[in-house]
C-alpha cells in the first residue's frame, strides 16, 4: 500500500494545472491528502481483520479443547 501511495502522490506532482484539470482534479494538495488518507483507512482495516482472525483461532481452539 505505501508504494500505491507514493506512486499516486507522484503521478499528481508531476502533472500541469492543465493535465490535473482534465482528471477533474481542482486542488492537488487536497488530493494527496485524500489518498493519504484513504491509504491510512485501508491499512487499519487490513490491521483490524488480521487481528480479529487471530482472536477468532484463539477462541475457536479454547472452544475445542
Amino acid at each position: 500500500m505505501p508504494e500505491t501511495a507514493s506512486d499516486i502522490i507522484k503521478f499528481l506532482n508531476y502533472k500541469d494545472d492543465y493535465e490535473l484539470e482534465k482528471l477533474r482534479i481542482s486542488d492537488r494538495t487536497t488530493m494527496i491528502l485524500k489518498v493519504k488518507k484513504i491509504i491510512t483507512k485501508k491499512n487499519i482495516t487490513l490491521q483490524l481483520q488480521d487481528k480479529c482472525r487471530n482472536v477468532n483461532s484463539i477462541v475457536q481452539r479454547f472452544s475445542t479443547g
